[in-house]
């Protein structure tokens, strides 16, 4: 054989093609691949076609020697089946190489015209054809011979493509020297591999390649590392359909499907991250999809050697100790929350119910050391402020305002359920508000030490534990979301999206989108956006929460005691009401406060932070399990989303979120 480049890229001119980086491939077999069977075997086992009616059982027990005994090699095989071909017509009309191909392309169109085509996998060229139209090149490569193979892929081509298709066929070849027919080009599994090797050096993108030859694994194992889909058909003989194709063609069209509401459908399309400040863009490179950040080891411990040279001997020991529980170090990296930021993790030691009172008390122990340092030794005023020094206080202003988040939860579905209001409600929830204030004052670099000293010397964890042990029934574990960077994103676009902010009333969802709200009203002052800053209405409601004790409860009663009377004042009607929530699934949680608070005649406008964009998928394509979406889900959502959900709930080892964590925190 020719050397690979050659034989595709200099093989007689009606080969010659340029592969673009522009472009992408798909790599087909055609013999068991495309269609259900072998046309070859077909016409050569068709009497008088290409063998004569009287040598056809010669060729049939010379692939069974081959196929099916493995005595006789495929090369052998071949060239006795050319000789056989050769006796069936007379040596006077090959005078010239057109006329073999004429003779090959014939026989292969009078035979696969009753072959079984895999629709399956036509459908799946269709799929990436709407996505990449002329970009979309299919490069048939078979062992056949070139000529024969041609016939059966117009065929195929003719049957389920209207539009044109950009293709290129490489096949094996034969000529005639006068006396006989010689396959001068074989190409074997191997020399497939060696050819698509030759074209991803080139600069050719393979999203699919499929085959049916087990014979070299290498070939599929190589597209596949190069991120295309590498299919193994699973021809039987006889089949009608193909497992294979057609679970590709259920994947190809998820894939495609994901893009388009992800990227194109005005519904539910992510929205592209605007130009933002320099610290919030480095918080964006060193937070991770579930919103953990993390220093290189050697940024961190730079920074603690500054604080060495600041601090006493004694502050800077209690300072490092206090640092190592709570981040967490793994390799290279400095990771800004540890195990007991996630306190709730399940363990095999003890009774849960403790294990996490006593995770949470090490957690708020660790934290009022961390206060005491912070006040005593002036440490804010001694950092030189740094994205590095940033990023530190960031992460411990995230902490302290997750302690209070999780014990004001408590307090709120208390109140639910005894119906009656708990004292240290304003209390917390004012101190949500104040440190959720300094975190977003960092964000935007517009942070004051006198300010947030004073907010560090009013934090009373003491008081806020006694809160969490005597509210322990009404104890929940993980916040969905807890990504800032996520949030910060989500409330900068909704704020720009509107002409002007004047939103009487945010609404946000406990437990997962506990935050949203006060981070909503915080980005609103930190950037003087002070003209109309809404009221805060905590409401418990999900929809798979709405039926309890065998009576579906209304909107209203999941709203906590101490937020009544801001629902008194919206139920007055005439307001303007955002909804806020950290994700949705099927979006029936916010259709149905949308309609109850539109009920009083107020103008509700819906955002969430993240989507499911999978169960969506599914739903469309009725690929279960999935959640079924509401009938006009695509006209509640007015605002695009941050990012795609990660399934998080609070049981270890069922989320993506769950799984996430396992893996960080897991001893290597």
């Amino acid at each position: 054989m020719k050397n690979i480049e050659e034989f595709v890229i200099n093989m007689e001119e009606r080969l010659l093609f340029e592969i673009s980086k522009d472009n992408k491939y798909i790599i087909l077999d055609v013999d068991r691949t495309i269609i259900s069977g072998t046309a070859w075997f077909r016409a050569c086992s068709t009497p008088n076609l290409l063998i004569n009616d009287i040598e056809i059982e010669e060729f049939l027990r010379l692939n069974r020697l081959t196929y099916e005994q493995r005595s006789m090699s495929v090369e052998k095989f071949r060239k006795n089946t050319l000789d056989l071909i050769l006796k069936r017509i007379q040596k006077s009309i090959l005078v010239s190489q057109n006329s073999i191909d004429e003779l090959f392309y014939s026989s292969a169109k009078k035979i696969v015209k009753d072959m079984n085509y895999y629709r399956a996998c036509a459908e799946c060229i269709i799929e990436l054809k709407k996505k990449y139209n002329d970009k979309l090149y299919i490069i048939f490569l078979s062992s056949g011979y070139r000529c024969f193979i041609e016939a059966v892929v117009d065929t195929f081509l003719n049957l389920f493509f209207e539009e044109k298709i950009n293709y290129y066929i490489l096949g094996s070849e034969v000529e005639f020297d006068g006396y006989r027919l010689i396959e001068t080009n074989f190409i074997s599994q191997n020399k497939k591999e060696k050819i698509t090797r030759f074209l991803v050096s080139k600069g050719a993108k393979i999203i699919m390649l499929a085959d049916d030859s087990n014979e070299n694994p290498n070939l599929y194992n190589f597209v596949t590392t190069q991120g295309g889909l590498a299919l193994k058909i699973d021809y039987q003989k006889g089949q009608l359909r193909s497992k294979v194709w057609e679970e590709a063609l259920v994947s190809i069209k998820r894939e495609i499907l994901l893009e388009y509401y992800r990227n194109q459908n005005d519904s539910t399309r992510l929205l592209k991250k605007e130009s933002l400040n320099t610290f919030v863009n480095f918080l964006d490179q060193q937070t991770d999809i579930i919103g953990i950040s993390r220093l290189n080891v050697e940024d961190y411990n730079s920074l603690m050697d500054e604080l060495k040279e600041v601090l006493s001997k004694n502050f800077y020991s209690k300072c490092k100790q206090n640092f190592n529980e709570l981040f967490f170090t793994k390799e290279n990296f400095v990771y800004l929350r540890g195990p007991l930021y996630y306190y709730w993790i399940p363990s095999g030691n003890g009774k849960q119910s403790e294990v996490i009172s006593d995770n949470f008390k090490k957690l708020v122990t660790l934290l009022s050391n961390v206060q005491e340092i912070l006040v005593e030794s002036i440490l804010l005023e001694r950092i030189q402020s740094s994205n590095i020094s940033n990023l530190l206080l960031l992460s411990i202003l995230e902490h302290f305002q997750h302690v209070y988040l999780v014990v004001l939860n408590m307090i709120e579905k208390a109140e639910i359920d005894k119906k009656k209001p708990d004292v240290m409600h304003k209390v917390i929830e004012k101190h949500v508000q104040n440190i959720t204030d300094s975190i977003f004052e960092i964000l935007e670099l517009k942070y004051d030490f006198g300010k947030l000293t004073t907010l560090f010397l009013e934090l009373d964890l003491e008081m806020l534990f006694e809160n969490f042990c005597s509210h322990f029934d009404y104890h929940q574990g993980m916040r969905e979301l807890d990504n800032l960077v996520s949030i910060y994103h989500s409330i900068k676009h909704i704020v720009s999206s509107e002409q002007e902010f004047n939103f009487d009333y945010v609404v946000q969802f406990f437990y997962g989108g506990a935050v949203l709200g006060y981070s909503m009203v915080s980005y609103l002052k930190v950037n003087n956006i002070t003209k109309h800053i809404p009221k805060l209405l905590n409401s418990h409601y999900s929809s798979k929460k709405e039926i309890r004790f065998g009576t579906k409860l209304d909107v209203d009663y999941f709203i906590p005691f101490s937020h009544l009377l801001s629902l008194q004042k919206i139920k007055c009607g005439n307001n303007r009401i955002l909804l806020f929530d950290n994700n949705s699934t099927t979006l029936k949680t916010l259709k149905d406060v949308k309609v109850f608070l539109e009920h009083y005649y107020n103008i509700v406008n819906c955002a969430v932070v993240s989507f499911n964009y999978v169960n969506l998928v599914n739903f469309k394509l009725n690929l279960k399990p999935y959640e079924e979406l509401i009938e006009d889900w695509d006209d509640i959502l007015n605002y695009q989303t941050a990012e795609e959900y990660i399934t998080a709930f609070d049981t270890w080892g069922t989320s993506q979120k769950g799984t996430y964590l396992q893996n960080k925190f897991r001893e290597d």
